[in-house]
């Protein structure tokens, strides 16, 4: 405080002009508020005054108060102005915020909250105890539990996800977070928190599941009829309270699968024999659903619709027992026509379907009617092979009579006459050759249509892997020497036996060797090779010629392949039944070329030991 007793003789107080005012005393003191100056305080007076202590304390007391006055009018300033800000934000946001005070258990919305939460204003409770009532009685005790926990702790921020009650009479899953505010002592005073509607995510999250799960069903089997009742009971009670299923054909339902969330009424939905389509009445959705092509839901099944919509009879009165409340009917649709209908329904969980039920629907009868299409093309497929292995067996039959009656008659010509002229030597040779030549093309396409059909039959034993490479040399060398070609064999170390069809074996040999021969140029040379690689030995053909253009390399196995186009020397099946002999040994096949520097072709078969597992690959 400063105690100015005349300003007059005061030369260190600016003031001047006070004197001149008949002022003459001064007093100024500052106004605390923890230490810290928020104002000051200034009184004069007309005489010259000495400093006077009990005015001195008096003014002192005034300060103190002032400062508290002028504190608390900050803060009520301060909380008015927090106060508008929340009431700004929570009618700006589209979340329900609340408001809760543990000690009087009062409960306090913002505007929004009715309209999320389906509620009539004066339908919105005031008290926690009205928010207790409302969560799910499975989540209720969780989550009641964990907002107490977290009232009487130190804890600061709550969260927990919970299905909520609301106007309607549906559950909408929320994400409600709160946050804490406690009193200088650490008791909870005030809750403030945000529920977030998260219902649309989770459903789409579980949505996504079950189609998943519903694909995988559909898909676990190359007929997916025998799936449809395992599909059936998935489905339920996930999209509806009972399922079934009715596949169309020649004009009769006929009922393939049905489940219901209750397995003592699931007899109601079993139906022996076929039933006209023609019997569905105008009304019936399963009728509607198959004429139109297009889903039909029924939002809510009261008995006069079922009465309008069902024959009297039998059917009507399962259908009664049922007690449907909500039901959809989806048909299964493809390019041509219809295959069948699937039918969906709630009844005792009180559930009504919407929009988000029918397009979840819709997605799980078009993946059903996928799985039961790409049946029906597997068995054409198969009945194809089977009509074509069927074809060729005739046709190499009936081609190898004349085939086998040509070459008797070579023969006999042969013996006949001994000394015959050169020429006719030759000629008798060549008709020898192109016979061995059709029967060779004959077994190709006998062999590639059991490929085809994964019935490639093997014998297979241990045979030893030296011997098997000087066979095949000893067999090929002469052809070789024809060209002028060097054939080379290399054997790694290690090698004992493998575990092979030693026919189909020199099959592969013959189709990679004799494509070796056909493109190494004239003294050229092949190599031979086999090594051991850990349960394999790894046999490879390399020749000298031209090689295999990168673009051709993925093609080189595929079923009539040609290296040159409008090659006639052979149907383009070698390398593809080399690959299905490989492979149903469980070895693999594969081909490395740098154009203009020769081509290698590599197999693997597994060596002597106990016999491999063999499984053809898909796409063999």
């Amino acid at each position: 405080a400063l105690w100015i007793p005349d300003l007059a003789e005061e030369l260190n107080f600016p003031r001047s002009r006070l004197p001149d005012l008949e002022i003459h005393a001064a007093f100024a003191f500052p106004v605390l508020i923890e230490g810290r100056a928020v104002a000051v305080l200034e009184f004069f007076r007309e005489q010259i005054a000495e400093p006077d202590d009990s005015f001195l304390e008096l003014i002192s007391d005034i300060g103190d108060q002032l400062g508290r006055v002028i504190e608390r009018a900050r803060a009520v300033e301060a909380l008015r102005q927090s106060d508008e800000r929340y009431r700004l934000v929570s009618r700006a946001t589209n979340d329900t915020i609340w408001e809760w005070d543990p000690r009087e258990g009062t409960l306090v919305w913002n505007d929004i909250a009715a309209k999320v939460l389906r509620y009539r204003a004066n339908e919105m409770g005031t008290t926690i105890d009205w928010w207790y009532d409302r969560l799910h009685t499975d989540d209720r005790a969780r989550v009641v539990s964990g907002l107490h926990a977290k009232i009487g702790t130190t804890g600061e921020t709550w969260s927990s996800e919970y299905r909520f009650l609301r106007g309607d009479g549906t559950y909408a899953t929320m994400l409600d977070r709160g946050w804490v505010v406690r009193e200088e002592l650490g008791i909870a005073v005030r809750m403030i928190g945000c529920m977030l509607d998260v219902s649309e995510r989770r459903q789409a999250e579980e949505a996504q599941r079950l189609l998943g799960h519903a694909t995988g069903l559909l898909s676990s089997s190359l007929d997916p009829r025998s799936s449809l009742p395992s599909f059936a009971r998935y489905v339920v009670p996930a999209l509806g309270d009972f399922c079934f299923i009715e596949l169309l054909e020649d004009g009769d339902l006929h009922r393939a699968a049905g489940a219901h969330v209750e397995p003592g009424r699931e007899a109601l939905l079993a139906r022996e024999g076929a039933q006209p389509l023609a019997s569905e009445t105008e009304e019936s959705p399963i009728g509607r659903a198959i004429r139109s092509r297009e889903p039909v839901m029924i939002t809510e099944c009261s008995r006069r619709w079922i009465a309008k919509s069902t024959p009297e009879g039998p059917a009507r009165e399962r259908l009664q027992q049922l007690e449907p409340l909500s039901l959809m009917a989806v048909p299964l649709v493809r390019h041509d026509g219809v295959l069948g209908v699937i039918v969906l329904a709630t009844s005792v969980s009180g559930r009504r379907y919407g929009p988000m039920d029918l397009l979840l629907a819709e997605e799980l009868g078009r993946r059903c009617t996928l799985a039961l299409e790409n049946a029906r093309l597997y068995r054409e497929a198969q009945d194809a092979i089977r009509a074509r292995e069927g074809i060729l067996g005739v046709v190499s039959h009936d081609l190898r009579n004349p085939l086998n009656t040509i070459q008797l008659a070579v023969g006999m010509l042969h013996e006949a006459n001994k000394e015959r002229r050169s020429d006719h030597v030759e000629w008798l040779e060549a008709v020898n050759h192109s016979v061995g030549e059709m029967d060779l093309m004959i077994q190709d396409l006998l062999d590639i249509s059991s490929i085809d059909a994964g019935r490639l039959s093997i014998s297979p034993g241990a045979h030893d892997v030296a011997s098997i490479m000087s066979d095949v040399a000893d067999t090929f060398e002469p052809l070789a020497a024809q060209k002028a070609i060097e054939l080379e064999q290399h054997l790694g170390p290690g090698l004992g036996t493998v575990w092979i069809d030693q026919h189909r074996i020199r099959r592969v040999f013959s189709n990679l060797l004799g494509n070796a021969l056909k493109f190494a140029p004239e003294q050229g040379r092949i190599e031979l090779r086999a090594e051991l690689r850990e349960n394999d030995v790894c046999f490879s053909v390399s020749d000298t010629g031209p090689g295999i253009p990168a673009r051709q390399l993925p093609h080189v196995f595929d079923r009539y392949w040609q290296a040159r186009p409008g090659d006639r020397r052979g149907a383009g099946l070698g390398l593809a039944i080399a690959r299905g002999i490989v492979q149903q040994h469980g070895g693999q096949i594969w081909v490395e070329s740098t154009p203009g520097a020769g081509a290698t072709f590599f197999f693997t078969v597994p060596i002597t030991g106990d016999p491999p597992t063999l499984q053809l690959s898909p796409e063999v």
